[in-house]
This record gives structure tokens, sequence and C-alpha cells, in this order.
């Protein structure tokens, strides 16, 4: 006897944006990703078809991570020693998107100054065609600091900047948003 999979209709639909510039949009991507606009929750694709495809990200640092497992490191080698060629790294991976996340301070232990956070974000995106994410170090002054300059300095690349809360996300989206036109 089949067992029929009772399906429901979700009277939303997720909202689709693309990340990433292609020379035709005014940015530097060699690709974009669009993600977005299924008619289903999560993982119930039986119910709707998803529009577009699942992708991956893969995280990288501005400098060598304090925290990880050595397992981790050991896997990615000498790499996560410098974000452009971890960048190159994951691309040749097979990553979709690149997570750039930025710590609260230098290899040195001095606060992560904005002009650093710009240059690192730039060289990540000479580095690689893909699509960028960028994530401040989680604290909302240091977040502002951090993501308004590289929203200033990355004009038409259409990154995604994060992560925005309740603290921070209007000065972060006011600045994006100022940026995007």
């Amino acid at each position: 006897m089949p067992i029929e999979i009772p399906k429901d209709n979700w009277p939303g639909t997720v909202r689709t944006v693309t990340i990433g510039a292609t020379a035709a949009d005014g940015g530097t991507r060699t690709s974009t990703i669009t993600v977005g606009g299924q008619k289903n929750l999560p993982f119930l694709h039986f119910e709707n078809k998803a529009p577009n495809r699942p992708v991956v990200a893969m995280e990288i640092k501005d400098r060598r991570p304090d925290d990880w497992s050595a397992l981790l490191l050991d896997a990615w080698g000498e790499v996560v020693d410098n974000p452009v060629k971890w960048a190159k790294a994951a691309d040749a991976a097979g990553a979709d998107l690149i997570q750039l996340s930025l710590c609260l301070t230098d290899i040195n232990g001095n606060p992560t100054k904005p002009e650093a956070a710009v240059k690192t974000v730039k060289d990540v995106l000479s580095a690689t065609g893909l699509p960028l994410l960028v994530f401040g170090p989680g604290q909302a002054e240091a977040d502002n600091e951090l993501l308004v300059a590289i929203a200033e300095a990355t004009k038409g690349e259409r990154l995604v900047l994060g992560i925005a809360e309740d603290k921070n996300y209007r000065t972060i989206i006011a600045t994006a948003m100022a940026k995007e036109r």
C-alpha cells in the first residue's frame, strides 16, 4: 500500500537575491549566484520545485584563526596564513561563493582597522571571480566601522555584508543601499 505524503501550500515566497556583479553589471566577478525564490519551506522540495540550486560558500578568514581545530587547519595547510591564497584554494576546491570573515584583531592583537579590512577585501576580490560575502567580527560597533568602509570601497560588486543585527542593521543597510546606486 503506497503512502501518500501530505503536501502543504505555503502562501509565502522567499525573496530572490543575486550575489556578485559581472562586468556587464558594473562589477568584477566572473559569475553571479542567485538564491531564493522558493515557494515552500526548506527541504520540502516535493511540494514545489526550487527555482535556484543550493550553493556552497566556503569560509575564509582575514588571518589565521586562533580557535579552529588543528585538524581543520591541517586540512587547509599554509593557505590559512594568507586570505588571497585561501580564497584561491576555496575556489579551486569548488566553492560557489567565498565568505570572508573579518577578525576583531589583527595577527598582533591590534584592532582591525577599516583600511586593512578594505585592502583584504579588495585583494580577495582580485584573487577570485567568485561572488563574495563579507562578515564582520560580530560586534556591532566594529561591524559598523569595518563594513561601512568596505561598502564604500566596493561599490557595484554586489557583496553580501553581515551580520546585521538589531544594534547595527540601519547603518549597514543605509550604506549598502547608497552604494548600490
